[in-house]
């Protein structure tokens, strides 16, 4: 669940393969945006690098944000993702191009209320 008015940080790239999925958050909150016509408070942290899940993190402790969509591949982004969703439980991670990754499929396991995908039906509350 997440609230209109609740700000979200999305991870992105402008970076070619092996980096570029981490684009996957960025197009998905932009398409929601737009065809939501809602005016959603999204942060966009560009990685130019693999494992760089962390500068979402970051950010989202930064600006006192409590979601964030992120791509999880690696276990350096597991991690971060990891201790910050251990920080607290209102802390939710949205999770683009990861379940067929260990790291990421073990963040659906283990924090399944704070863990999601990119839901193509969305309900807005």
């Amino acid at each position: 669940e997440i609230l209109i008015d609740e700000p979200i940080v999305v991870q992105t790239t402008f970076k070619g393969y092996p980096v570029q999925y981490a684009d996957a958050p960025d197009r998905y909150f932009k398409q929601l945006k737009q065809l939501s016509r809602l005016n959603l408070k999204i942060t966009r942290v560009d990685t130019d690098n693999i494992k760089q899940a962390y500068k979402v993190v970051d950010e989202a402790k930064k600006i006192g944000a409590h979601v964030i969509g992120v791509r999880v591949a690696y276990e350096e982004d597991y991690q971060a993702v990891r201790d910050w969703l251990k920080e607290d439980p209102h802390n939710r991670a949205i999770l683009f191009h990861s379940s067929g990754y260990s790291p990421g499929y073990r963040l659906f396991e283990e924090f399944p209320s704070q863990t999601s995908f990119g839901d193509p039906h969305p309900v807005f509350v």
